[in-house]
């Protein structure tokens, strides 16, 4: 059928399903620090406010695997989406920002789906298929929802004012419930009645002994940290520098959506990108900081479109870690090394905001350019790892080179040859 996409019912299904999730937060998320100085926050409990959803969805996504286990990851999906729901439609009626909290605790819980959407998808798509399937549920549809909302938001704001929004968001979480309802509980996915929440802690120690797999989760948390101090207060930026309206800024925000498709394409059809993921992910670090600094122009229209272009390459840096995650992961750890990696995205957006509300009190643009100048760091560990990576793909078979420093491709043939015990997953 059409509406799968090629990807069969049920990874059709997540397609839909994560398609709308991703439309209820572009829906809100553009004006979310706007809409917290409408309701009296000063700048620097925005940050504040930022950092604590991303506390919130910490300690919510570490038991989401143990809870998922106890009452099966079906029911806890559409149950997480529901009470996201109620939370972000209730944030339309707050009457102050502390309001805002409870809001926060909702959508928190809201992101358990995430990687029990991802571990559905892995295990409907075939091996030969799974790429493909990742790319178009996880990249596409997120990219194309991430577009369409703001629009429909720029308008909604226009008409009516900031609250509309979250009626919006609120309305497509359950549209997205309708089709995750219909997804069955696979065999992979059923809830498991021995020792429930062990396989938990045994599966992230085995994440933190996995050398190679470490390293590239805090080469990530830093790239997330250093581009999210840009990021985080950009259309606080543009309204109080710039003087852009709040429909407008919601509006700009869906050129972040394009670039994100435009870098997706590139990465597709250039095999040097395609096939050295670390490479495009320095590209892509690099695009965002150069965005950045035109931010720093917000007086020139043009300029400032072109940034918010250069912003998508943010997301598509993130979706080509994973790439490189899934290379490196053992089978029986994949899922916990993927959660990990969702808590290396919360800690990095959570930490970004605090740090950029204090630099934002001293200068507006101070934010920006730190983030500019703390991505030079990251560009360069990047094309270092993706230097290695491809010279040891051209080595002969079974040859290592004895090296001190610790290189990420060198440690990954190195974990495949040290005998590892068994961890349950």
């Amino acid at each position: 059928m059409r509406w799968q996409l090629g990807l069969g019912r049920e990874n059709g299904l997540a397609f839909w399903g994560l398609l709308f999730i991703e439309g209820s937060f572009g829906a809100f998320f553009p004006i979310w620090p706007l809409y917290m100085e409408e309701l009296g926050a000063p700048i620097a409990i925005v940050g504040l406010l930022l950092a604590l959803g991303g506390v919130f969805r910490l300690f919510v996504l570490l038991p989401t695997a143990r809870i998922a286990d106890w009452m099966g990851s079906r029911k806890l999906l559409l149950v997480s989406r529901i009470v996201s729901a109620i939370g972000i439609g209730s944030a339309a009626f707050a009457p102050s920002w502390p309001w805002l909290v409870p809001v926060m605790m909702g959508t928190a819980v809201g992101s358990m789906a995430f990687p029990l959407l991802l571990a559905h998808v892995s295990a409907n798509a075939s091996e030969g298929d799974r790429v493909r399937a990742f790319s178009i549920i996880v990249t596409i549809g997120p990219s194309i929802a991430l577009l369409i909302a703001p629009l429909l938001s720029s308008a909604l704001i226009a008409v009516f004012d900031l609250r509309a929004p979250f009626l919006l968001s609120a309305l497509f979480t359950l549209i997205s419930v309708g089709f995750l309802s219909r997804m069955s509980e696979s065999e992979d996915e059923a809830p498991e009645e021995d020792a429930p929440g062990a396989s938990t802690t045994r599966g992230y120690r085995a994440v933190i002994r996995n050398v190679p797999v470490r390293n590239l989760l805090l080469l990530k948390l830093y790239t997330i940290f250093a581009l999210g101090l840009g990021t985080q207060l950009v259309p606080n930026y543009l309204r109080d520098v710039g003087g852009y309206a709040d429909a407008r800024i919601s509006l700009f925000s869906a050129f972040s959506a394009i670039g994100t498709i435009g870098f997706g394409a590139l990465v597709v059809r250039n095999r040097r990108f395609s096939d050295a993921p670390l490479l495009g992910a320095a590209l892509a670090v690099l695009l965002v900081s150069a965005g950045y600094i035109l931010f720093l122009t917000p007086e020139v229209i043009a300029l400032v479109i072109i940034a918010f272009l250069f912003r998508g390459g943010m997301f598509a840096s993130i979706s080509l870690f994973s790439a490189v995650l899934g290379e490196l992961a053992p089978a029986r750890d994949r899922e916990h090394i993927f959660t990990v990696s969702e808590l290396v995205i919360v800690a990095g957006f959570s930490t970004a905001p605090l740090v950029a509300g204090l630099l934002y009190g001293f200068e507006p643009s101070l934010p920006l350019i730190v983030s500019a100048i703390a991505g030079i760091p990251a560009i360069a560990a990047l094309l270092r790892l993706s230097h290695i990576r491809r010279h040891d793909d051209s080595d002969p078979p079974g040859v290592v080179e004895p090296v001190i420093a610790p290189d990420l491709a060198v440690l990954a043939v190195e974990s495949e040859l040290a005998p590892v015990d068994d961890q349950a997953t």
